[in-house]
C-alpha cells in the first residue's frame, strides 16, 4: 500500500454510514495496521500508529470518555496524512486512566495490538459508543 492509496484503502474499509460495532471496526483497523507503506523511503518519513484513551466531555457537556485510534503517515516531500476513528463514551470511572500507545504498521503492528488489547480501556470496545466519527484525510 502506498500513501496516496492509504485514504482510499480506509474509506474503503470502514464505512461511518455501517452500522457497525467498535470491536468490528477495531478488527478492520487492525489488518490495515498490519499493511506497511511501500513508498516510505526517507528516514524522515514516519508512519506511526497512536491508540489513545482518554476521560473528555459528551456532547452533552456530561463526564465522559473517549477512545481515538489513529495512523499518522507523513512523507518528507507531500502533506501529512492522518486517519483517525473515535468513540465517545457516556462513562465516568475513576479506574479507567488515560493511555497513549505509539507502534509501527507493518510486522511490529502485532504488538502494539497486543498492548492495546491489554488496556483497560480496550473492554469499551465491547459496548456501544455514544458517538462514532472516522476523518481520513488528507490536509
Amino acid at each position: 500500500m502506498t500513501s496516496d492509496s492509504l485514504v482510499a484503502a480506509y474509506r474503503a474499509a470502514l464505512d461511518p454510514t455501517a452500522d457497525s460495532s467498535p470491536l468490528i471496526t477495531w478488527q478492520k483497523l487492525t489488518a490495515l495496521a498490519q499493511q506497511p507503506l511501500t513508498d516510505t523511503e526517507s528516514p524522515r518519513d514516519t508512519d506511526a500508529l497512536l491508540f489513545e484513551a482518554t476521560a473528555t466531555r459528551t456532547f452533552q457537556r456530561k463526564p465522559g470518555y473517549q477512545i481515538s485510534i489513529t495512523r499518522e503517515v507523513c512523507i518528507e516531500d507531500g502533506d501529512p496524512i492522518y486517519v483517525t476513528c473515535s468513540f465517545a463514551y457516556d462513562i465516568q470511572d475513576p479506574l479507567l486512566p488515560d493511555e497513549q500507545l505509539w507502534g509501527s504498521p507493518g510486522a511490529p503492528a502485532a504488538e502494539w495490538i497486543e498492548a492495546v488489547e491489554r488496556t483497560p480501556a480496550f473492554a469499551l470496545l465491547n459496548q456501544p459508543p455514544l458517538a462514532h466519527t472516522i476523518d481520513a484525510s488528507r490536509p
